[in-house]
């Protein structure tokens, strides 16, 4: 099984409060830290710290991103002496466990990405671990029920299911908008109306073959009848047949009337201008044949590219195919068969029969392709000449016909490139039918305005069956969507209900929990409320929404917790939830903060949380801040020293960052200094209070209470006295040290013999020399050696209440303390 990973050292240097590098370390099992320290003093920096190293970007969330309103913004991650001081700033993380994520140093000018390995564990923190206790009431107080529910379902992971849900929402969205577009069936119905004549109003059938019939069919020929759309291929020929019919007629009588009247006017010549009436037909007629055929033309082209070598792919067809040829490879680049695209003999037989049949096409529509341009170069000459001769002819006569439309299209001829487009001859030709009209105005019309033609009949028949088409293909459509629609419904419906099932029953582990940590916190108050976390009601379906609420009392159920609870009890049902959510779902990686949690409670409440913490919180790295004096005495006596170190800041230093009265100084940053032949006068004293405090509280030594304001900072003469009065009561007599005549416990508590720094001197003017200081840290350590265990040479003691002199510490050992 895999170990989560702890922290083993936490390197703060240049990083908000912290200027100088420090070091917190928590051993090599991982321990959980208590730190206390009045306010302004650098307890929140350290949380900053984790939150920073521990965010996707280096982001300390109550900082902000940029400078705003309240916010520092990032520039303040950095200490504001750091770059006068030439320090780089940064925080650093170690880490013990088998997940074997390595150490992470990240600097807080310019934030480095996590490594893979660390956000890899790091995805097994689902709930903030960071609980400060002057954000806890947000949730309870200020979180909208949607939002609440957004960080439940990232504390589940069940967002996948959530989208999954969206999905078949706006799955069921678009098919409703599917259902409900009338947008082809609007456009149908407005063309019925334009080809009736407003006579239907909409698309049917029925009514649109009784329309035909009656408007446009019976004028024509009383006999003939549609009887339905999908069988008129008949009627639609017969109407096909005619019209052409007609048209033959109609320009049969007018190139004859045409012809006599301009033999009438013009003589014999006059043929010149039916024959160019004809020819403009005929000639765009060739131009349409032309464009075709280099269409098709392009399309083989673009087929026949690998075959333009077409000797080369017949010789090699004959080659292939020779059976008395056996070939293992290219015969042109060696290449294996099996490894050509063909990958086979046959293969490369097939590509060259499609290679020649294509090459054939080529050439066939090459060929076409000329043919087809000879025709309209041919047919261009002939209009031209029509046109020319006209001219002419109109020239010879007094005629008042605008000349200009003919000579243009003449022009048009001249100038045409084989684009492919028609020559337009529309004007040319009005012009010669007016000249016409002049000669003969009793040539007949073809048909009267708004009488229906069987061009017209045929027309509006290929209308009605294109829109039965579109109308009937509408409703094909949506039958599938509504068939799509309802099996989306069905399965969104059984997803909804599995979702709802599934995510009320994690709901229900986390409300259980809830409620357990809120009893435990609030333990001898009568009438501690149920707990509820629940969908609001009403709606069969998963709601995006989560209420808080709590069962007050008989008459008020189901209520908001913040109207009816006091400030201390909302406070714990805010703790109780980030405790039970990170314990369920937190595992993964096990750190916790907790940063003045207990502010708004009594002694009782206190006593409470730590016991939470002690037995509930056992499998957690749980890091402690507070300015709580009791609250720290009540985790020094309830909490097992081997699973937790307990630290106090005793003042700011602005050159140096946060200075813990705890902290022992090493013997060798003394003996470095002296190395140097530099000072450790201040270094010393404080390392001497620092064992006074530390053997003081492991004998029981009792000490005066100071006065309000300075009652935890004593004094090392203090310290002294009383732990030379606590021996000599008990017959305990430390062995002299060398070169005093005093007990050098009276030499700690007085300062006369000491001749280093100005601190403990009778003549503060005087200066020690390092020398003195030397003599002095030997003596010290000499002394501090006699206070040992005479059986395993132990250096850590404890006085349970019933004894009167201290016993050894150590497991196993228990030895009644005595001077050797």
């Amino acid at each position: 099984m895999t170990i989560p990973p702890r922290l083993k050292k936490l390197t703060l240097s240049g990083f908000r409060a912290y200027l100088s590098e420090q070091p917190i370390d928590f051993g090599k099992n991982g321990s959980s830290l208590v730190v206390v320290a009045p306010n302004g003093k650098g307890k929140s920096s350290l949380v900053d710290a984790m939150e920073f190293v521990f965010s996707k970007d280096g982001f300390v969330e109550r900082l902000g991103k940029v400078r705003s309103g309240t916010q520092a913004g990032k520039e303040a991650l950095v200490h504001h002496a750091a770059t006068k001081a030439n320090i780089s700033p940064f925080v650093k993380v170690e880490f013990i466990g088998a997940a074997q994520v390595q150490p992470f140093s990240r600097s807080a000018k310019t934030p480095e990405v996590i490594p893979d390995d660390l956000a890899t564990a790091l995805e097994a923190m689902k709930v903030p671990y960071i609980i400060r206790g002057f954000e806890l009431r947000k949730f309870v107080e200020a979180t909208s029920p949607s939002d609440r529910y957004e960080a439940v379902s990232n504390w589940f992971g069940f967002n996948p299911l959530l989208k999954t849900q969206d999905s078949l929402r706006e799955l069921r969205v678009q098919l409703n908008r599917a259902l409900n577009d009338q947008t082809q069936l609007d456009t149908i119905n407005g063309e019925v109306k334009r080809l009736t004549n407003s006579q239907e109003q909409q698309w049917n059938e029925v009514r649109c073959v009784a329309w035909f019939n009656d408007t446009i069919l019976t004028p024509l020929d009383n006999v003939l009848k549609v009887d339905a759309l999908d069988s008129c291929a008949g009627i639609k020929k017969v109407l096909f047949d005619r019209a052409a019919e007609a048209l033959s007629n109609e320009s049969s009588v007018l190139n004859k009337t045409i012809t006599d009247k301009i033999k009438q006017t013009l003589g014999n010549k006059v043929e010149k201008v039916a024959l160019t009436v004809a020819t403009f037909s005929t000639c765009n007629t060739a131009i349409e044949s032309y464009k075709k055929a280099q269409e098709l033309f392009s399309e083989t082209k673009n087929q026949s590219e690998k075959a333009i070598f077409a000797d080369v792919w017949r010789e090699a067809e004959l080659l292939f195919k020779s059976p008395t040829i056996q070939l293992d490879n290219c015969p042109v680049c060696e290449t294996p068969i099996t490894q050509t695209p063909s990958k086979s003999v046959d293969g490369i037989k097939v590509t060259l029969e499609n290679s020649l049949k294509h090459l054939t096409t080529y050439y066939d529509t090459e060929k076409a392709l000329k043919a087809s341009k000879m025709v309209v170069e041919t047919k261009i000459r002939e209009v031209k000449d029509c046109l020319n001769s006209i001219l002419d002819l109109l020239k010879q006569t007094s005629s008042s016909i605008d000349l200009q439309p003919i000579q243009e299209a003449a022009t048009a001829c001249d100038k045409y490139t084989y684009s492919g487009s028609p020559i337009k001859f529309d004007l040319a030709q009005t012009t010669l039918q007016t000249l016409l009209e002049h000669l003969s105005p009793a040539i007949p019309k073809p048909q009267e305005v708004g009488k229906p033609t069987w061009k017209s009949g045929h027309d509006a028949l290929e209308k009605l069956t294109g829109l039965k088409e579109r109308a009937d293909y509408e409703v094909r459509r949506k039958s599938e969507v509504q068939k799509i629609h309802d099996a989306v419904v069905k399965y969104a419906s059984i997803v909804d209900t599995s979702v709802k099932s599934y995510v009320e029953t994690l709901i229900s582990t986390l409300t259980d929990k809830i409620n357990f940590f809120y009893n435990e916190i609030q333990t001898g108050v009568e009438g501690v409320p149920v707990i509820h976390l629940s969908f609001p009601p009403g709606d069969k379906k998963i709601q995006h929404q989560l209420d808080l609420l709590i069962d007050f009392a008989e008459g008020r159920k189901s209520v908001p917790p913040a109207g009816y609870l006091s400030d201390s009890q909302v406070h714990t049902l805010a703790l109780a939830i980030r405790l039970a959510s990170i314990c369920m779902f937190n595992k993964g990686f096990p750190i916790i903060v907790l940063d003045d949690v207990v502010t708004s409670y009594d002694a009782d409440r206190r006593k409470a949380v730590v016991d939470v913490i002690a037995t509930h919180l056992s499998g957690f790295q749980v890091f402690i801040l507070t300015h709580d004096e009791q609250f720290y005495r009540f985790l020094e006596d309830q909490l097992t020293p081997t699973q937790w170190r307990f630290k106090r800041i005793s003042r700011l230093d602005k050159t140096f960052g946060p200075r813990y009265s705890d902290h022992q100084v090493l013997d060798h940053e003394i003996e470095e200094l002296h190395r140097l032949e530099q000072s450790a006068a201040n270094l010393m004293r404080q390392a001497e209070e620092e064992w006074l405090n530390k053997i003081g509280r492991d004998f029981g030594v009792s000490i005066r209470i100071r006065e309000i304001g300075k009652e935890h900072s004593h004094q090392r003469h203090e310290l002294a006295l009383a732990l030379h009065t606590f021996l000599e009561n008990r017959s305990l007599f430390p062995p002299t040290v060398p070169g005093h005549q005093n007990p050098f416990l009276l030499s700690l508590q007085r300062g006369l013999i000491e001749n280093f720094g100005s601190h403990f001197q009778s003549d503060p003017n005087s200066w020690g020399s390092v020398g003195d200081e030397k003599i002095r840290w030997r003596n010290f350590k000499e002394f501090r050696e006699k206070f040992a265990c005479t059986s395993c040479k132990g250096k850590r003691f404890k006085r349970p209440d019933s004894l009167n002199k201290p016993v050894c510490k150590a497991q196993g050992c228990e030895d009644q303390f005595a001077f050797t």
